[in-house]
């Protein structure tokens, strides 16, 4: 609860920055946005790992490759860092950047999970 009001704190702080700026000092509003992501994403930086470690964790119970939880973990990661990054270049005015970053990430995490799907149609010509 702790991180999540200083979460909400900080959004609230760039929103009140942004809306005493944009109309004087317009070129400064895509760095109010950079700088408002690095500020809530490092906030959330603990609560990630607990969330990686509890994953691995279930995984090694469970007796899940590891191979395979890194590929999952890797893709989510590309997701949210490009979703981030898309959403900056929207801010700063620079939609068709922002496609280009969605649809890097879109093939970056089709490549990522190329060995898993690879696995599974190895597993499945093996099965017929």
């Amino acid at each position: 609860m702790d991180t999540a009001i200083k979460v909400a704190a900080a959004a609230i702080c760039a929103v009140s920055l942004y809306l005493v700026i944009k109309k004087d000092s317009a070129p400064f509003i895509p760095m109010i946005a950079i700088a408002s992501v690095i500020v809530i994403s490092s906030m959330v930086v603990a609560p990630v790992r607990e969330i990686i470690n509890t994953i691995t964790d279930i995984a090694e119970t469970a007796k899940i490759n590891g191979s395979v939880l890194a590929i999952v973990l890797k893709t989510l990661g590309i997701t949210i860092v490009c979703r981030f990054a898309s959403e900056i270049c929207r801010e700063g005015g620079l939609s068709s950047a922002a496609n280009c970053v969605e649809f890097a990430g879109r093939i970056l995490a089709a490549f990522t999970t190329l060995p898993l799907i690879r696995t599974f149609m190895e597993t499945i010509i093996n099965m017929v």
